[in-house]
């Protein structure tokens, strides 16, 4: 009779580890699968954007990450954030803007409104105000709006400008420059904004993908 002894504690060891080995393979796809899904959601938060004719800059404030950052894991996350929490915040439901506590209109600045530094954002009209040297004059436009106008003259340097209008001083009118009236902001009594940034799809958007990477993933 042949008799076969079975050990049992070597047989366990051998199953375990291929059991880990198993485990350590699904944690890898799935882990690949949700950085892959993140990718997804921050194109359909990026695409959401570009498609309201927003900047691809604001577009790319968005962020992903998947955790655990540096192993793989069989049940990992994605965070999805924006560098521009507050632009976003404010695109991400319908609102009516109105003026503060004694004033009667908003100050929406044109394109000829200077910006503050090398990309920065376009002055208030206080500021714009200090920078000319002068008032701001209100006019009403061809179309009936009601405009905030300086006095100012082109700058004469050849290289386009952020800003290429300058106060008139005797200085630069005695040189021949014409003096022009220009609308720096357009005033406006509310603002009623769009929702633009819809959360909810960006979610959708990437439950529906998890399933399609995770079989692309699998190996």
């Amino acid at each position: 009779m042949l008799k076969i002894k079975l050990d049992r504690r070597g047989f366990a060891t051998d199953l375990e580890k291929q059991l880990k080995g198993t485990e350590r393979q699904i944690a890898e796809y799935i882990t690949k699968a949700m950085q892959d899904t993140a990718v997804t959601m921050k194109q359909e938060a990026r695409g959401q954007l570009l498609d309201a004719g927003l900047s691809q800059r604001l577009a790319n404030t968005w962020r992903s990450n998947t955790y655990p950052t540096r192993r793989n894991s069989l049940n990992p996350a994605t965070y999805l954030w924006s560098n521009a929490p507050e632009i976003i915040n404010s695109m991400s439901e319908a609102a009516t803007i109105k003026p503060g506590p004694g004033r009667r209109y908003l100050a929406i600045p044109t394109d000829e409104c200077p910006r503050i530094g090398r990309g920065g954002k376009r002055m208030t009209p206080h500021q714009v105000e200090r920078a000319f040297n002068q008032d701001l004059i209100f006019l009403r436009t061809d179309r009936g709006r009601l405009g905030a106008f300086v006095r100012v003259v082109k700058s004469k340097s050849r290289k386009r400008l952020r800003n290429h209008w300058r106060a008139p001083t005797q200085r630069r009118l005695a040189s021949g420059r014409d003096l022009e009236l220009v609308m720096m902001f357009t005033m406006v009594p509310t603002i009623r904004t769009r929702k633009i940034v819809d959360i909810p799809a960006i979610l959708a958007a990437g439950e529906a993908a998890f399933p399609g990477h995770l079989q692309d993933n699998w190996r």
